[in-house]
């Protein structure tokens, strides 16, 4: 069994940038940042496939990873969710169910 609730600190990342938790018959992943925080538009397609917001044009990803988690959540029985962090940032978070049955 998961402890209620955990907090990994990593700065600069976010004060309190990991947190995992049981909520019910899931668990639940947050990962916190302190930039500037997701537009509308950014939202919308930052769980699309290839796709990468303004801001992260520079590095050299190729835009699949959170598509990827988003695909491992709906596999799972869960989900994955973007909204902008009270403050500064962005909160992703990725729910998974705790025991879900598997179709095979």
């Amino acid at each position: 069994m998961l402890k209620p609730q955990w907090w990994v600190n990593c700065k600069p990342l976010a004060e309190e940038a990991l947190k995992v938790k049981e909520a019910g018959d899931a668990v639940v992943l947050e990962v916190r940042d302190e930039g500037p925080g997701l537009t509308p538009a950014e939202k919308a397609r930052a769980f699309d496939r290839f796709w990468r917001g303004d801001s992260a044009r520079s590095g050299t990803g190729a835009g699949l990873g959170l598509a990827i988690v988003a695909a491992i959540a709906d596999e799972h029985g869960g989900s994955a969710t973007a909204v902008n962090a009270s403050g500064d940032g962005a909160r992703f978070t990725l729910e998974l169910p705790i025991n879900a049955a598997r179709e095979d």
